[in-house]
C-alpha cells in the first residue's frame, strides 16, 4: 500500500473508532448498527467492511487504540511500581464510567468467541495519528493492559514495594481483580470510586508485601 493510500486507510479507520466511541457514551454496543457508524463517520458500508469484518472487530480495534493512548500517556508522564498499578485501576474505573458499554461488550465478545483472540493490529501509519512528530522520532510500540501491569509489578518487586518471588502470580491476581471489578460494576451498576479502588488493590497486595 502506497504512503498516501496508507494514510487514507488510517484516517478512515480512525473515523470509525471515534464514531463508535461517541455512540457508546449513551448507548449499548449491541444497539449500535454498522450503518449508523458509517453515517457518523461519513463512509460507505463497503468501505467499513474493507477494514473490519464486523463491528466487533472495530470494538477490538478501539480497545487497541485505548491501550496505545495509555502507552503514550505513560511515556510522557513516567511512573513506576505500585503507583503504576493504581494508575491502571483508576483509569479503567474512570473510562468505565464514561463508556461502560465499551468494556462490557469487549469482555462479552472475548468470552463468547471460541478463538483465542490476538491483539487487533494497528500499523505504524495509524499510530502516527495519535502522536506529534516533535515528541517522538520513532513510533512507540503498543503495550497491552497485561504487559503494563506486568512491568509495574516487576518494578514494584525490584523497588521492594512488593516482597514476593513469583511476580507472575501477582499479575494474574491483579488481572482477575481488574476484570472482575468491571463485571461486578456491570452487574450492579455501581461504580467504584478511585479511593475505594486503591483500597481494594491494597487489600489484595497486602498478601504479597
Amino acid at each position: 500500500m502506497s504512503g498516501k493510500r496508507a494514510q487514507n486507510a488510517a484516517l478512515l479507520k480512525l473515523k470509525c473508532h471515534y464514531s463508535l466511541q461517541k455512540m457508546l457514551e449513551t448507548r449499548r454496543f449491541e444497539e449500535v448498527k454498522v450503518m449508523e457508524i458509517c453515517k457518523e463517520a461519513a463512509i460507505s458500508k463497503v468501505t467499513f467492511f474493507k477494514y473490519f469484518v464486523c463491528k466487533e472487530e472495530l470494538l477490538r480495534y478501539s480497545f487497541r487504540v485505548w491501550c496505545f493512548l495509555l502507552t503514550i500517556e505513560l511515556k510522557k508522564n513516567p511512573i513506576r511500581g505500585l503507583e503504576g498499578v493504581y494508575f491502571i485501576f483508576d483509569r479503567v474505573s474512570t473510562d468505565l464510567q464514561k463508556r461502560p458499554s465499551f468494556f462490557y461488550a469487549l469482555i462479552a465478545y472475548q468470552m463468547n468467541d471460541e478463538r483465542l483472540q490476538s491483539p487487533f493490529p494497528i500499523n505504524k501509519e495509524e499510530r502516527k495519528n495519535f502522536i506529534s512528530e516533535k515528541d517522538y522520532t520513532e513510533i512507540p510500540e503498543i503495550q497491552s493492559l497485561q504487559q503494563m501491569i506486568e512491568n509495574f509489578v516487576l518494578e514494584a518487586v525490584f523497588d521492594k514495594e512488593l516482597n514476593y518471588s513469583n511476580p507472575a502470580e501477582i499479575c494474574e491476581t491483579l488481572l482477575i481483580l481488574l476484570y472482575g471489578n468491571i463485571v461486578r460494576m456491570g452487574m450492579t451498576k455501581q461504580f467504584t470510586p478511585k479511593f475505594k479502588s486503591k483500597q481494594i488493590v491494597d487489600r489484595v497486595l497486602k498478601t504479597y508485601k
